[in-house]
């Protein structure tokens, strides 16, 4: 399995091959890879980065996705409101929320 999963994802970094890497997808990988791994943060959003860059990723949000691992990376926020705080700044929106430590990062960049 490893060898066709290894072949597949060459093709999508290539372009070869076109794939949709879907946001409930990167959140289940950042939490099996971070409380089950015990992968560091910044490792599991580094390597999620890497893969949403690929020329074969389709994603039309895939910047937001690497803006908000990047973020999720860096600070103590949780993926959820990194994505909240990425998506709601590509789209010039104002994010609304009672979350204390969202609103005081939101608030600083």
């Amino acid at each position: 399995m490893y060898q066709d999963a290894n072949r597949l994802m060459e093709e999508i970094r290539t372009g070869e091959r076109h794939a949709l890497l879907l946001e409930g997808v990167v959140m289940e990988t950042v939490y099996v890879l971070t409380k089950f791994y015990g992968v560091p943060k910044r490792e599991a959003a580094e390597k999620l980065q890497a893969i949403l860059s690929y020329k074969g990723i389709e994603n039309t949000d895939k910047n937001d996705l690497i803006a908000a691992l990047g973020e999720f990376g860096k600070k103590r926020l949780d993926l959820v409101d990194c994505i909240l705080k990425a998506k709601s700044k590509s789209k010039g929106m104002e994010l609304f929320s009672f979350d204390k430590q969202l609103k005081k990062s939101s608030k600083s960049t």
